[in-house]
């Protein structure tokens, strides 16, 4: 569960970055697939952060539930 709480933490600094670079220096595209990729790499954090989000949740309930 440690592993997948590090890897999952990892991977979205490493997507934020990316995305704060993205910003700084956009690639010379056509402004509407920009935009795409641009939404793309918020979903893309948002599901990394909501992955970790029930990582976290079930390293407490198994935490948790050996403590009972």
């Amino acid at each position: 569960m440690e592993e997948a709480r590090r890897r999952a933490g990892e991977l979205v600094l490493d997507l934020e970055e990316k995305a704060a670079e993205l910003e700084k220096n956009p690639p010379k595209i056509d402004a509407k697939q920009l935009e795409e990729g641009k939404a793309a790499m918020r979903n893309a954090i948002a599901a990394v952060k909501k992955a970790l989000e029930n990582i976290e949740k079930a390293a407490q309930v198994a935490d948790n539930e050996r403590h009972v």
